[in-house]
């Protein structure tokens, strides 16, 4: 039986040695006609990739400060010069803008040929600037998800709408593109998104989140949050929207009582401060 077995390779080498001999001269020819033809384009010039020169050809909306967008574009650039047959390039492109702190999501990079790629990324946007005072006010922008953008401003970046400011903010910024926990900011990121929904965070022209007494920690029968308008107008919205604490209002109960302040008082016009926390809201006038 082991003779028999013994025997099968030899059988094989003689029934299918030169098919065998054949077809591995064709594999390695092949593999080395395809080598020379990677090799002759790889180096052909119109195939250079070289994306030190590429540009952004559609920025967002948002984005009409020339010092933000100058800073942000030329993150985005990886300065490489290749070949649009450089097989680990769109693995690298992946890899450079996921590490991005401005890159949300990378959603497509296509190669095109013969030196094109196409690359489509969403972007975070700034939704509140966070004021730090350390000898000079210094602000840092965040997004919806409270990660912390690039930079630091001495004046806000020019947005289409009023970038509010939250102030109070006790923990120190965190490195860019990381998450700033702080129970302040949680709070302040939260308010903001209510009177987003409700189509309310620009109506009224919310210019400060102020969140210095979070936790009661400044006293505690006051306010935890404080709204701040454009024309200083001081609205006080109590514990943050996730506050376990008996008594508060709920979310949609103080958006109530803004529309009902606001439809007693267009824009507000006349009104020193509010009260929102309240079953009935407290609307203070100016002295006339």
């Amino acid at each position: 039986m082991l003779k028999t077995l013994g025997l099968i390779p030899l059988y094989i080498l003689r029934r299918w040695g030169i098919h065998l001999f054949v077809l591995g001269m064709s594999v390695f020819l092949l593999l080395l006609v395809h080598r020379k033809v990677y090799e002759h384009f790889d180096s052909d010039s119109r195939y250079m990739l070289d994306i030190n020169a590429f540009k952004v050809a559609n920025n967002p909306d948002w984005l009409i400060d020339q010092e933000l967008r100058d800073a942000m574009n030329d993150s985005l650039i990886l300065k490489v010069k290749t070949s649009s047959f450089d097989e680990d390039i769109i693995n690298r492109l992946r890899q450079h803008y996921e590490s991005n702190p401005w890159v949300k999501r990378v959603e497509t990079i296509e190669r095109r040929l013969p030196n094109d790629l196409k690359i489509k990324l969403e972007l975070r946007r700034p939704y509140l600037a966070v004021a730090k005072n350390n000898k000079q006010v210094a602000y840092y922008l965040v997004d919806k998800d409270m990660v912390r953008l690039p930079g630091e401003y001495s004046e806000l970046p020019a947005m289409p709408t009023v970038l509010p400011v939250v102030a109070g903010v006790a923990a120190n910024p965190p490195l860019a593109g990381r998450i700033w926990s702080d129970k302040g900011l949680n709070a302040a990121v939260s308010v903001a998104a209510i009177l987003d929904e409700n189509n309310l965070l620009d109506t009224l022209k919310t210019k400060t989140i102020d969140v210095a007494n979070i936790g009661g920690k400044i006293n505690s029968k006051e306010s935890e949050i404080v709204l701040v308008t454009q024309d200083k107008i001081r609205i006080e919205w109590g514990r943050p929207p996730d506050t376990d604490k008996f008594g508060e209002l709920s979310v949609a109960e103080k958006i109530n009582n803004i529309k009902t302040v606001l439809s007693a008082c267009p824009q507000l016009k006349g009104v020193r401060y509010v009260k929102i926390q309240f079953d009935q809201p407290y609307i203070a006038l100016e002295d006339k």
